[in-house]
């Protein structure tokens, strides 16, 4: 460490320098469970946080510092290696929220006595650990590049804020038949992959093979998941196709009946006047229901009239 800040008062110069040795203030968010009492929370004894401590970068460079414009060239170069270390972070989660998934199936919930299950428990516990030390450097890359001036958009959409509930074990693969998972989806965490193509779908049939899929703890993932949205989106489809023949249906059931009313009227001349009124009355309604329907149809759905998969 002190030969790196020999070197960061050689490349920033010593007023740079200054301004970025510090402590940081850490974020309440910390990603480790508190209430857990057999995992209780790390915090050495003298209370200081070697991660709390500020690391000479051009990204801890106060923003109103006038030296920043004159190092524009190492924040450049600072901040495409943050963009390759919150990749591997977010790599690095997805892994080791697979293997959470893993253990909590095959190793904790078939353990036949409590030393097993403390075990068990154990290893889950390292694991989380591990997790918890990612997504924590994820969170301080993250904002050393909104320190780097990165885009907003690209922030937003591939490299967002990460949450405790962003890096939960995916209950899909524990209990796939638990009640409200139709309405479960995946984190955003498992479907940003930077270097992917925009005509690559990398939660298709998710062979074992694929780059992005290099251990069985993942592809299971994956592949549950997809299966799952495969099946919902199946179901809504049907959906639109019962919704479009119900419309059908409807207008026509409506057209039935006026002339229903019709045939009536006309198969019986004696009608008294009363009877007669009672008719037009009735036709008149089901037909006034029936443009009303197919007006409200059409404002609705474009090609209600020439839709030819509609079974009618």
């Amino acid at each position: 460490m002190a030969k790196f800040n020999i070197d960061a008062q050689k490349y920033l110069g010593i007023d740079v320098f200054n301004q970025c040795v510090g402590v940081i203030e850490l974020s309440q968010t910390d990603f480790e469970d508190e209430w857990d009492p057999i995992d209780p929370p790390q915090i050495p004894l003298d209370g200081a946080r070697p991660e709390s401590f500020s690391i000479p970068l051009p990204s801890s460079i106060p923003k109103e510092s006038p030296q920043r414009p004159l190092l524009t060239r190492i924040m450049q170069k600072e901040l495409e290696l943050r963009k390759g270390h919150a990749n591997d972070c977010l790599a690095a989660m997805r892994t080791i929220i697979g293997q959470q998934a893993f253990q909590y199936k095959k190793i904790l919930r078939p353990a036949p006595t409590k030393v097993h299950r403390t075990r068990a428990r154990s290893s889950i516990q390292k694991v989380g650990r591990n997790l918890v030390l990612q997504s924590r450097i994820y969170k301080r890359t993250r904002n050393a590049m909104l320190s780097l001036n990165m885009e907003v958009d690209a922030l937003k959409s591939v490299y967002k804020e990460l949450t405790p509930q962003d890096i939960r074990v995916s209950s899909a693969i524990a209990e796939p038949n638990i009640a409200g998972s139709s309405r479960m989806h995946l984190s955003w965490i498992w479907t940003i992959h930077q270097g992917v193509e925009p005509t690559d779908n990398h939660l298709t049939e998710c062979e074992v093979t694929h780059s992005f899929c290099t251990r069985l703890t993942n592809n299971t993932v994956y592949r549950v998941h997809w299966l799952r949205a495969r099946a919902q989106l199946h179901r809504w489809q049907e959906e639109v196709t019962l919704t479009r023949n119900e419309m059908h249906w409807a207008t026509n059931y409506f057209t039935f009946r006026q002339g229903q009313w019709s045939t009536w009227q006309s198969s019986h001349p004696e009608l008294t006047h009363g009877h007669q009124a009672y008719a037009e009355r009735q036709k008149a309604m089901w037909g006034e229901i029936g443009q009303q329907a197919r007006k409200l149809f059409r404002d609705t759905w474009a090609d209600f009239d020439s839709d030819p998969s509609v079974f009618s």
